[in-house]
């Protein structure tokens, strides 16, 4: 009994022994196995240009921010376009230059000029006629087309022969507002002018006993017609 007891525990010590042997043997593979290996070095990206990426592999590019543009603000179709394209506004830029684009006031058509000058023209309806006159108190015929055009910024001569040939010839059926009109009243050559109002009526200065009033296009036979508003 004392015999088989022996041998049990001779064999249970050698397969210990064994275990320990086992162990021991794969322990420095272990142990190698749990030693990290050095970070591999991540490809980034740095913005350069809004159009191409240069890589590189050393430090990350800086954040760039995403900023709301300024509604208040008139920017140039240059910036408006780069803003648009990219919206990325790089933070290292401490001045972001703007420029404004230059807002000019539509010019009038030449239409709505001629109009302004037949409004100017039925202001004048009331003024006494006078001799070469050619201002708001008093004015004779071609003196009234002289003022009229005067507070447009044109200077036309005060002569009714002379005004049939300013500006450029247009047909009685085609005539419109703010046209002179130059009626043949001396056999042959302009002797009177007046100034188109539309509807078939013209302004004209007719005299001392009736001064600027209204009136048709058949006073007399029209010589011409001329429009400076081309």
């Amino acid at each position: 009994m004392l015999e088989r007891k022996t041998i049990l525990t001779n064999t249970v010590t050698t397969l210990m022994c064994i275990v320990v042997s086992i162990s021991n043997m794969y322990s420095p593979v272990l142990q190698q196995d749990s030693i990290s290996e050095e970070p591999e070095t991540k490809t980034c990206y740095e913005i350069a240009d809004i159009s191409s990426l240069i890589p590189c592999n050393h430090t990350p590019a800086p954040e760039v921010e995403i900023n709301p543009i300024d509604t208040d603000v008139i920017i140039s179709k240059d910036a408006t376009r780069i803003y648009y394209n990219s919206k990325l506004i790089d933070p290292r830029s401490d001045e972001t230059e703007v420029q404004e684009d230059e807002v000019s006031e539509a010019e009038p058509t030449p239409e709505e000029q001629g109009q302004m000058i037949a409004d100017i023209a039925e202001s004048m309806v009331g003024t006494p006629y006078q001799y070469a006159g050619a201002s708001e108190s008093a004015v004779d015929c071609s003196g009234l087309v002289v003022y009229c055009y005067a507070q447009m910024g044109i200077d036309l001569p005060h002569s009714s022969y002379s005004l049939c040939n300013v500006g450029e010839e247009v047909s009685v059926e085609d005539i419109r507002p703010g046209d002179i009109i130059c009626w043949d009243n001396q056999g042959g050559s302009c002797g009177h002018v007046g100034i188109y109002i539309g509807d078939g009526m013209m302004v004209d200065a007719r005299g001392e006993n009736e001064g600027v009033i209204y009136g048709s296009l058949d006073l007399h036979p029209i010589l011409t017609v001329r429009r400076i508003f081309n």
